[in-house]
């Protein structure tokens, strides 16, 4: 499954973070991956991620809300080079009119 063009319509309140409200039937229901696949993906050995530097910004429009959101995923042994890389991207890309929340 690929999207190329995703569209933020609106917050779920009625979800959660948990295996119920986000689960991989959501995927495989729509999507075809073999059984020998699915399972090396759910039972990988993975280690937890950790979420360093996470900013939405938001810009009001007379008829909607736009949302600039950026996902990268960087590896470095030391946090100071992600968080100079995250302040050259907001510098570079967050214009006049857009509000952190």
């Amino acid at each position: 499954m690929s999207l190329l063009h995703p569209v933020f319509k609106r917050l779920r309140d009625d979800k959660g973070v948990n295996t119920h409200d986000v689960r991989y039937s959501q995927i495989t229901g729509k999507v075809y991956i073999e059984e020998s696949e699915s399972k090396i993906l759910l039972n990988a050995n993975l280690p937890k991620s950790e979420i360093v530097f996470r900013e939405v910004y938001t810009k009001q429009s007379k008829d909607d809300t736009s949302v600039q959101i950026k996902r990268d995923a960087r590896i470095s042994a030391r946090k100071e080079p992600l968080m100079e890389m995250a302040k050259n991207y907001i510098n570079a890309s967050i214009k006049k009119g857009w509000n952190k929340l």
